[in-house]
């Protein structure tokens, strides 16, 4: 999915201003107990002594805000009727064996790629990255 909220016509941020990294995206946050506005991640590593990081903790509601233009809203709409077909009984096609959450986040790096933005990363996809792993 494309980070747009089309109530508001609003591009959402996808990567703390303070760290530069996509808050919530590893396991960092289970040991964070801030906050759900603050960036649970671990700050960039600043000397090989140090063993363990401190948490950013950026308060991310101070992150800029962006208008959505017309094609980004259309993108996200047809993004949203994509995943709202989708088949979630069904995780392969006939003749491909990729799962479906794979194929859907191809598309949508592909349709963020196009529009010149970085896509939210889909919950099943990165569940399957990280078994691979």
């Amino acid at each position: 999915m494309l980070p747009i909220r089309l109530r508001h016509r609003l591009r959402l941020q996808t990567r703390c201003p303070g760290c530069g990294q996509v808050p919530f995206s590893d396991t960092t946050w289970l040991g964070s107990h801030g906050p759900p506005w603050h960036c649970p991640q671990r700050c960039p590593r600043e000397s090989a002594d140090r063993k363990v990081r401190p948490f950013c903790r950026h308060d991310l509601r101070d992150a800029t805000v962006i208008e959505a233009n017309d094609d980004l809203c259309t993108a996200q709409r047809y993004l949203t009727a994509l995943a709202e077909a989708t088949d979630i009984d069904d995780p392969t096609s006939r003749y491909d064996r990729t799962a479906a959450t794979t194929r859907f986040e191809a598309f949508c790096d592909l349709a963020a790629d196009k529009v010149g933005i970085e896509a939210l990363v889909t919950l099943g996809a990165h569940q399957e990255r990280q078994q691979i792993r």
